[in-house]
């Protein structure tokens, strides 16, 4: 049996506000790469991670809204690797934008990305440690 969780209105928000956040910047991309008459290899590797990454995008909104109906949810791990892929897919579309432009901005970008999945997982543990005796 799969593990179970309370559903919290404020994740669910927190979800979609992410979800769709980083949807819509792959939209504009994506037309926005469109419109260009010829486009170099960074931006064919760019257009290729956004439209891989709106599917999941996408789903991941989907199954945050369908959260709302139940009083608990699961997290299974085909979620969890939605959500990476079309996360990621996304990252990796911004840094190519970054890279067409400027090798200088997509290492500081690629720079800020690890050091903010960094300071995440810390942040993530340090909680994990301040609530660990209420976890039941």
């Amino acid at each position: 049996m799969a593990t179970h969780y309370k559903i919290s209105e404020q994740t669910i928000k927190e979800g979609t506000l992410i979800f769709t956040g980083l949807l819509g910047v792959d939209v504009v991309a994506v037309f926005t790469l469109l419109m260009i008459d010829k486009i170099d290899l960074l931006l064919t590797i760019s257009l290729y991670a956004a439209a891989s990454a709106i599917p999941f995008l996408a789903l991941s909104i989907l199954a945050t809204a369908r959260k709302n109906r139940y009083k608990y949810t699961v997290i299974p791990w085909y979620m969890d690797l939605a959500n990476d892929v079309g996360s990621i897919g996304s990252v990796i579309a911004l840094g190519a934008i970054f890279w067409h432009f400027s090798w200088i901005v997509a290492l500081v970008f690629g720079s800020a990305c690890i050091c903010a999945f960094v300071f995440m997982v810390w942040f993530d543990d340090a909680l994990k440690n301040a609530n660990k005796n209420d976890a039941a």
